[in-house]
């Protein structure tokens, strides 16, 4: 077979594979767009708040969010427990979920209701949660975060044993760059696994 008609069907299978590649990116956006313009109300067993940023033991306006949405949430259902996430970082006195505990607290939230747990990207916070929540074989959970990052949880929630449904804190009004991120990483996750793109997120 002639050099040029080689060169010409790999032309056309790198071609082929770059539309596939952007078909199947375009659908994945549509679908995390779709999402993050919807909140479940149903029925959950817990609420999962994902770890955000704090400022030298005081909780970051981004992690203030997180938490008031979780705490409207427990406010309609009081029996739900609240798991809060997130570790501690290189140089930092407390982690995450200590922080986001004592918030709750301090705004009137028993302790009782409040679980705690580490964790250093999104597939290991959700993984401790399934692991506080096991004995009480709770795994439908309320995920509050961010919007356009909903349906990318909800599929890491799904790899470490939960079922995880949407609680953003800005509902319905994800910007364009946070639900192509969340899309980047959905797809990136269906091929390389949800724990590996984590780790990937939590470097960036």
């Amino acid at each position: 077979m002639p050099v040029f008609t080689i060169f010409r069907w790999v032309r056309r299978i790198f071609y082929l594979a770059v539309l596939l590649a952007v078909l199947y990116f375009i659908f994945t956006f549509v679908q995390v767009w779709s999402n993050a313009r919807q909140t479940y109300t149903g029925y959950v067993q817990a609420i999962v708040v994902m770890g955000a940023p704090e400022n030298g033991g005081k909780a970051s306006p981004e992690m203030i969010a997180r938490l008031q949405r979780a705490m409207s949430l427990w406010q309609q259902r009081t029996s739900l427990p609240i798991v809060v996430t997130g570790g501690k970082l290189f140089g930092h006195t407390n982690s995450e979920s200590q922080v986001e505990s004592s918030w709750l607290q301090s705004e009137g939230l028993p302790s009782g209701s409040i679980i705690s747990v580490g964790g250093v990207n999104d597939w290991s916070e959700l993984y401790n949660a399934y692991q506080a929540l096991k004995p009480s074989n709770y795994t439908d959970v309320a995920i509050v975060s961010d919007s356009g990052y909903e349906s990318y949880l909800e599929a890491t929630a799904a790899s470490v044993g939960l079922t995880g449904y949407p609680y953003p804190t800005n509902p319905k009004k994800a910007s364009l760059a946070s639900v192509a991120e969340g899309a980047a990483m959905l797809a990136v996750g269906r091929i390389i696994g949800y724990h590996s793109v984590s780790q990937v997120r939590a470097f960036l």
